[in-house]
Order: C-alpha cells, then structure tokens, then sequence
C-alpha cells in the first residue's frame, strides 16, 4: 500500500514517480513506474507565480490600450491569444492541484 501522500497511477495503481522532462508549458511529467503512464503534475510555485504576473501584464495592457484607443491591427489578437494562453495554464493547473491527492507539497 503506496503512501497516502503520493500520487499514484489511475490505471495500475502503482505510485508515480517525477521524471526529468517537463512539458512544454512546465508543467512536470510524473511516470508510472508499473505501466510506464505518463501524466502531468501540477505546477510548481515559480512557474505558477510566473504565469499569474504575465496574465496581469497583458491584463493591464489591454486596459491601457483600451484607454487610449491606440489599437493597432495585431493589438486584439495579440492580446486573446497571450491572455488565453496564460489563463488556460493557470485553471489546467488548479484543475490538477485539485486533482491531487491532499497533503502533496506540488513544489
């Protein structure tokens, strides 16, 4: 019986183990050791704390082009796709912190 604190495998149930490769956007990779699974974890605080600061720079980027009206032909479509970006890793990763088994350190 794996420790109630690590996360173990859904298909096999054998404990996860962090590999060294990370995703493309940093979110970690953990290998089953049994089935040979892969899964992302959750990410850690740096990468988290990173994405929250650069989804409020375009935040407040698009506030200030909107107060002075200088929108350029990108402006739009530069700012929905970083913001979207940024903003759809930070709920991928609450939806795996949630995920989670309680009591994990994430970090």
């Amino acid at each position: 019986m794996p420790h109630p604190g690590l996360p173990v495998c859904s298909a096999c149930g054998a404990v996860l183990r962090l590999t060294a490769t990370r995703h493309a956007l940093g979110f970690p990779r953990l290998a089953c050791g049994g089935c040979g699974t892969s899964v992302l974890g959750p990410l850690p605080t740096a990468f988290r704390v990173t994405y929250i600061v650069l989804a409020v720079l375009v935040a407040v980027d698009a506030v200030r082009l909107l107060v002075t009206d200088a929108f350029g032909p990108f402006d739009i479509a530069r700012l929905v796709l970083f913001d979207g970006v940024f903003v759809g890793v930070l709920v991928a990763d609450a939806r795996l912190r949630r995920a989670s088994p309680p009591g994990d350190a994430h970090d």
